[in-house]
């Protein structure tokens, strides 16, 4: 094949790709290998079709092969460093990131998820530099500011989360991921009423975030409004069955109605599916302890 019509082939596929026609850009590429088993940007594109279709693996060893080929493209790493995000992988993930920026440290996008897998590491500081770094290159980056907010309001400093987060929300003010961290942030300071009004935005947006619908309930039974706690509470297992938070904070809540039997079976799923979650052994065998159920709550107290 003439170089020409290799570079051809090549555009249609990138194309073919971009207009999220999987199989048929997956042909192409194939063919492109078929001729030319080393052609690097066929073995990068070719991987992340194989992401997009939840095959992490194959993706993992086309892109590594690719880069083999050609070391240059700091998109290659990008892609392969989100690979490794989504398999659970954030060390490994942080390392090509840091390769991606040695090839360009001009790309929001790679700041971003180098900040996303630092926060995953637990280091925050960071995290929270790196997020900086993205809104410095581009300061309309959503994914951003929401993240710096929320790290931001777990740090205790309200202010610039606040600060963060408004601006954010002049740029989208659609966008779930900030809306939510507003109303965590606001909830942090008790401003509960204010908190609702964000989620209450967020739910004329999405349906189907069970993070909307645990912080919506938190903040509804802060004001008191416990039978709407617990219907948001039920909604976010129904979106997210092993949400252990939301079957320990719905527990509470049911607690709190008397609904004591309930309330046990809330725990009980809390720690079935968070085994590590030990308020929910606690609030378990205070329930136990005051239903005269001494010999369980000694053991649920063990486990505390």
């Amino acid at each position: 094949m003439k170089h020409e019509d290799l570079q051809y082939k090549l555009q249609l596929a990138v194309k073919t790709y971009q207009d999220n026609n999987l199989e048929k850009a997956e042909l192409i590429f194939q063919q492109i290998l078929e001729l030319n088993p080393k052609e690097p940007n066929a073995l990068h594109l070719l991987g992340c079709i194989q992401k997009d279709r939840g095959y992490l693996l194959e993706a993992v060893e086309l892109i590594e092969a690719s880069i083999r080929e050609d070391g240059s493209n700091p998109i290659t790493y990008l892609n392969l460093g989100k690979i490794l995000s989504i398999s659970g992988q954030p060390e490994k993930a942080v390392a090509i990131f840091q390769q991606s920026l040695n090839r360009n440290r001009q790309i929001p996008e790679t700041w971003f998820c180098l900040g996303n897998a630092l926060r995953d590491l637990g280091k925050v500081e960071e995290a929270i530099n790196s997020y900086r770094t993205v809104l410095k290159l581009k300061p309309t980056h959503a994914g951003a500011a929401g993240n710096l907010g929320a790290q931001l309001t777990a740090q205790g400093e309200f202010a610039e989360a606040e600060s963060m987060l408004s601006q954010a929300l002049e740029y989208h003010p659609k966008e779930i991921n900030i809306l939510i961290n507003y109303g965590k942030l606001l909830g942090e300071q008790s401003k509960h009423d204010l908190a609702i009004n964000k989620y209450q935005t967020a739910l004329q947006l999405t349906n189907t975030s069970a993070e909307l619908y645990f912080n919506y309930a938190n903040s509804l039974k802060e004001q008191g409004e416990i039978e709407h706690a617990i219907a948001s509470y039920s909604k976010a297992i129904e979106l997210k069955t092993d949400f252990g938070e939301a079957h320990l904070n719905l527990g509470n809540a049911l607690k709190e109605q008397g609904e004591i039997e309930k309330a046990i079976a809330s725990y009980r799923r809390a720690i079935y599916f968070k085994s590590d979650l030990v308020e929910a052994y606690f609030n378990l065998g205070n329930v136990l302890k005051e239903q005269r159920q001494f010999r369980e709550a000694i053991c649920s107290f063990r486990n505390f």
